[in-house]
């Protein structure tokens, strides 16, 4: 999964929504004093229950905490799941204007996105991570168990690793860690268990990224 000039390739699926309905279903935030604060945006295109995103969204503010990350989230569904396979932005309700991410949940991937990835990243002025629920769902059913809680955990997973290619635009793929490449076996059992996360100075990069102007690229 390489980071290109418009579009980064990775580990998870994850399309851009070109029509987002402000019908917020939950939102929580988590700002401890002298962290720096991300702000993410997660449009559902699929139709997932409000309970599974809510674990997608737990676990993804998980990982970021673990490296010094505090996290706001805010969900809103898609008024047309159909029309899911458009590769455009969301459109983000006026009060949530400013500085944020998006994370689009989608059901198929692009058909221009390799075999294996889960998703990708774009940035620019509208930078955001994709995810093809689909395509999680397939490796689920390949590399973990299948229970019931196993593809919202995933989910949040690959909304981290997809968001470190925006926030470490400059950074290849790691063998290890939530970065890593070419994700199978191992990586499932590292999500199953929370030890899938930022390695080395990943976390330090990214924090130090976040105190920067907003400027992210797709470079």
């Amino acid at each position: 999964m390489k980071t290109g000039r418009r579009l980064v390739a990775c580990v998870s699926v994850l399309l851009l929504c070109g029509l987002f309905v402000p019908g917020r279903l939950s939102a929580s935030s988590d700002h401890p004093g002298g962290e720096p604060q991300l702000r993410v945006v997660i449009c559902d295109r699929v139709g997932m229950r409000a309970s599974e995103l809510n674990v997608a969204g737990r676990e993804f503010s998980r990982i970021l905490r673990s490296a010094g990350i505090s996290v706001s989230l805010d969900y809103f569904s898609d008024s047309n799941p159909a029309g899911a396979r458009t590769q455009a932005g969301c459109t983000i309700p006026v009060h949530l204007e400013g500085r944020y991410f998006q994370v689009v949940l989608v059901s198929e991937a692009p058909y221009t996105l390799s075999g294996d990835a889960l998703g990708y990243a774009v940035g620019g002025a509208q930078p955001r991570a994709v995810v093809s629920i689909n395509r999680a769902r397939n490796f689920v059913e390949r590399h973990w168990s299948g229970t019931q809680g196993d593809l919202p955990i995933l989910i949040g997973h690959v909304m981290a690793h997809e968001l470190g290619h925006l926030l470490l635009p400059s950074r290849p793929h790691t063998a290890f860690g939530i970065m890593s490449t070419g994700w199978g076996v191992q990586q499932a059992a590292g999500a199953a268990s929370g030890t899938l996360l930022f390695v080395g100075d990943e976390a330090r990069a990214i924090q130090k990224g976040l105190l920067q102007p907003f400027r992210i690229s797709g470079n």
